[in-house]
């Protein structure tokens, strides 16, 4: 396994997309003009790798000085349940919490709820649809802070 991390340079960016194409596009039916958006050329990027194959990403942004964003985090289905959507989430919220984020937060498909919660997330909102699936808001706080 190697992981590649770093803003929306093309290579990363390009590896980044092919699993959120596999997973988003091809098997959650989403639109291509949706799951790309204009965050990815300023996002910071982690892609995991097997051998040479792209299997896992997402990005993290900010939304102002005190809240960053976690989204695409996407693992492609023959690598799913072996850990590398946590390495993921610890690779960007690690990230999030060097540059001084207070809050993380991450538009959770419902499905994947107790995912987050288990990374220390917990709702801040109601369900609501993107892109044709339903969502839950989360957010994470930073550690040491009080809630």
């Amino acid at each position: 396994m190697v992981k590649q991390e770093g803003y929306g340079d093309s290579e990363l960016l390009k590896d980044a997309y092919l699993v959120r194409k596999s997973v988003f596009i091809i098997e959650q039916d989403v639109p291509k003009n949706i799951e790309q958006d204009a965050i990815d050329i300023t996002a910071w990027h982690v892609v995991y790798y097997q051998e040479d194959e792209p299997i896992a990403t997402g990005r993290l942004f900010k939304y102002d000085d005190m809240t960053f964003g976690i989204g695409r985090v996407s693992v492609v289905a023959s690598y799913r349940g072996k850990g590398y959507g946590a390495r993921v989430m610890e690779t960007l919220m690690k990230r999030a919490w060097s540059q001084n984020a207070e809050y993380v937060e991450i538009h959770a498909q419902t499905h994947a709820v107790a995912f987050y919660e288990a990374l220390g997330f917990k709702s801040v909102g109601t369900r609501y649809m993107e892109a044709g699936i339903e969502h839950l808001t989360m957010r994470a706080v930073r550690p040491g802070k009080l809630k």
